[in-house]
This record gives structure tokens, C-alpha cells and sequence, in this order.
């Protein structure tokens, strides 16, 4: 009998416990993590408006159907016919990528210092891959049997049919939406702003990480390419600018549209630099 009340009330306690950390937390003191909710594959897939299936790697891949794109800024602004193809929902992840890593299929990543904890600890994994040039990029994607997407592949599966430019209205920023202006102070796990699904279910295409993609970068002032990834890919070893998509959590509201192009040599990895792949139908 003593017992079952000492259990009862532990009970008790526990629940008391729960209810007033739940006040304090969402009411009292809230802060900007509660607005994060961890990805799953089937948390994935419910934002998704195609097809979507598992990839190699066990990432959630999303068709983008064929046909025309608005792609491109101002007086470079075009529509352009694109063939399908499928893409990552998000940023490749530490995870997946040390996987490659212990496959012998990729390269050690050049974190340094106290940035080596990232790649190391397990409690990191979910965050997005960083710290790999744009070549260690494009042969992880092709090892996964994909490649970088090129900018108009990248920026179709960001801008969907209607050619967005921004996930929200306006120039005050969403947070809910996308990790930029360091409001939550450093990386977000990739995929955990469900809020900031595009068109086609995409995640993290604004803030989080700069994100590589296939072309080479000429201006800033100049249309989209179009071709097939494997012209797009020329001068594959030298040390040329790329470009890079969708901003950072360290950008500002301008970085982050869609139609907006960063910029860095493809053998400079950075914390900001980070990568998903493209598949062919």
C-alpha cells in the first residue's frame, strides 16, 4: 500500500513538473528554438506537393516535374523549358556525408580547430554539411548518383511554377521560415523549419547555408545558363568561382532571395558553405 502511494505521488510529481516546465517554456520564457521541429522522413514527405522517394543515401528526393521556369532578375529575367528531375528536400546533412566519408567515397572535410567538433561529435550530425569545396561537393553528389544541381535547376525547384523570389511577403524577415540574420545564432539541424517548405516541399532554400551549385560564376549581371549539368560543369579542377544559392544564416533578407547569386572560388570551403544534390529522371 505504501508503495503504490509512494509511486502515485512520484507520478504526481513528474507530471507537475512537466506541466510547469511546459508553461515556463512556451509562455513565460520562449525563446527561438521553439520554433524548431526536428525533420523525419515522414514529416518530410507530408510538405511535399510531387512525387517524392528515398534516396541513396536514405534522403527524401522530390520530383520537379518538366516544363517552364522563371528564372533569372530584372532585365535578365527569362522563362525557360526544363526537363525533370529530382532533388534533395534539404541540405545534405554531417551525417550522411561522414557516411560517404567511411564508404572510402569522400574526402575529409577541412574543419579546423574548434570548428573540428562539428564533424566529430555525434550530437552534431543533424546539422548541414559545411567546410567541403565545391569539388568535394559535386563527387559526394555523384557517388550518391546525382550531381550539384545547376542554378536554373536549383532556383525551378526554390521559385516552383509561380517564380517566387522570397518564402514570405515583404521585406520583414520570417523566421519561422528561414534561418538568416543570425537570429538563431548559429547553424539550424537541416529541415527543421517545416514553415519554410517552397512550392514543391523544398526546405532550407533561404538561410541555413549558402548552397554550390554546378555553374560557374561569370557576373552577377548576366541570365541564367541553361544546358545539361554536364556542359555546366566545365573547368571541374581549377579553382574557378562557383555559385553558390539561397543564403546563409549569417545573410541578410537580400541574400536570401531566389534569384540572388553568391559567390566564392570552388576550393574555398567555409561554416556558410553547404550543398544538396540533383538526380536525373
Amino acid at each position: 500500500m505504501k508503495k503504490r502511494i509512494g509511486l502515485t505521488l512520484i507520478g504526481f510529481f513528474f507530471i507537475i513538473l512537466a506541466s510547469v516546465w511546459f508553461l515556463f517554456s512556451n509562455y513565460i520564457r520562449p525563446n527561438h528554438y521553439q520554433l524548431l521541429r526536428p525533420y523525419t522522413f515522414r514529416k518530410g514527405a507530408a510538405l511535399v506537393t510531387t512525387a517524392y522517394r528515398a534516396g541513396k543515401n536514405g534522403s527524401l528526393q522530390i520530383l520537379i516535374p518538366a516544363g517552364d521556369a522563371i528564372l533569372g532578375k530584372d532585365a535578365y529575367q527569362s522563362s525557360e523549358y526544363l526537363d525533370s528531375f529530382w532533388i534533395d528536400q534539404k541540405p545534405v546533412t554531417i551525417q550522411e556525408y561522414k557516411e560517404c566519408f567511411f564508404r572510402g567515397s569522400c574526402a575529409w572535410p577541412h574543419y579546423h580547430d574548434a570548428y573540428s567538433k562539428y564533424f566529430q561529435k555525434k550530437i552534431y550530425q543533424w546539422l548541414p554539411m559545411t567546410f567541403i569545396s565545391w569539388l568535394e561537393a559535386e563527387e559526394y553528389c555523384e557517388q550518391a548518383g546525382g550531381h550539384l544541381p545547376t542554378e536554373a535547376q536549383w532556383e525551378k525547384a526554390a521559385r516552383g511554377p509561380n517564380g517566387i523570389v522570397l518564402l514570405w511577403e515583404g521585406e520583414n524577415q520570417d523566421y519561422r521560415k528561414a534561418n538568416l540574420d543570425s537570429f538563431y545564432s548559429f547553424l539550424t539541424p537541416a529541415g527543421w523549419l517545416p514553415k519554410g517548405a517552397g512550392p514543391y516541399g523544398l526546405l532550407d532554400t533561404a538561410g541555413n547555408v549558402r548552397e554550390w551549385v554546378i555553374d560557374a560564376f561569370i557576373t552577377d549581371q548576366s541570365p541564367v545558363q541553361i544546358g545539361h549539368w554536364t556542359k555546366l560543369i566545365r573547368n571541374r579542377n581549377e579553382n574557378i568561382s562557383r555559385i553558390l544559392k539561397g543564403g546563409s544564416y549569417l545573410d541578410d533578407v537580400a541574400h536570401v532571395r531566389f534569384n540572388y547569386r553568391d559567390s566564392h572560388e570552388a576550393n574555398s570551403p567555409g561554416i556558410n558553405r553547404g550543398f544538396r544534390c540533383a538526380y536525373e529522371d
